[in-house]
């Protein structure tokens, strides 16, 4: 354990010399190759956290234990079976929009050392929902998986419905859930979303085009009588 930990700290301080985003996008890549298999046994072993007493089923899935890994991470569907050999119980990939964009400007993502976290403002950059259907359905996807959704930033608000249906009915028969995100603060206006108008069409509409749960991802520091109290813009 401790030359796994020595292994771990060796690596992390090459990527730590490196532009954030950039040791994001080299770690991915290092984890879609065969490397990366091989590696992984020997720097962290085979991950697996399942006990009877952390299982539960859940939209029709097993979930062998309640520790996820977030959307933001694998924006574009590429690494669901390496992130099985990490131990989680799911993930969730994207957030994906229906055409591409290229997300806000850099630099975009900062390190917080002394916090040990990242503050994220990437703005929904992803390659579309073509390219990331193809991934998905690329992967053997063992894993119990989520698809966060968002409207695209070009996307006029009395028009964000229509991007949500979209990828509703794409993803159809995929994932093991959907998660309509309206809360990034960094895609212009998305939070103006969030009101009981816009959200009673997203359920009522949504839910006939996918037999998969549909969940709501709300800004996290939303207070109850704004969620009650919003309209529709």
């Amino acid at each position: 354990m401790k030359n796994k930990i020595m292994e771990y700290s060796a690596f992390k301080s090459l990527l730590f010399k490196v532009d954030p985003e950039r040791a994001h996008g080299l770690t991915k890549r290092l984890m879609r190759t065969e490397l990366f298999i091989d590696a992984s046994e020997v720097v962290f072993g085979k991950l697996v956290y399942e006990n009877k007493c952390l299982e539960q089923k859940v939209f029709g899935n097993t979930f062998k234990n309640p520790v996820g890994l977030a959307a933001g991470f694998d924006k574009n569907a590429e690494l669901i079976d390496a992130i099985d050999r990490f131990g989680f119980g799911y993930t969730e990939v994207g957030t994906v929009t229906a055409k591409p964009q290229g997300g806000n400007k850099k630099p975009r993502l900062f390190r917080l050392i002394e916090e040990e976290s990242l503050i994220n403002s990437l703005g929904f950059n992803n390659p579309g929902i073509e390219v990331f259907l193809r991934n998905i359905k690329k992967s053997k996807r063992k894993l119990p998986f989520g698809v966060s959704i968002g409207k695209g930033s070009g996307t006029d608000l009395h028009n964000a419905i229509d991007d949500y249906k979209k990828l509703i009915a794409a993803m159809e028969g995929l994932p093991s859930y959907v998660v309509a995100n309206l809360s990034s603060p960094n895609t212009k206006g998305l939070r103006e979303l969030q009101n009981e108008a816009f959200v009673e069409q997203l359920f009522s509409e949504g839910t006939r085009l996918t037999e998969k749960p549909l969940l709501l991802k709300i800004d996290p520091d939303m207070k109850p009588e704004e969620a009650v109290t919003s309209s529709h813009p």
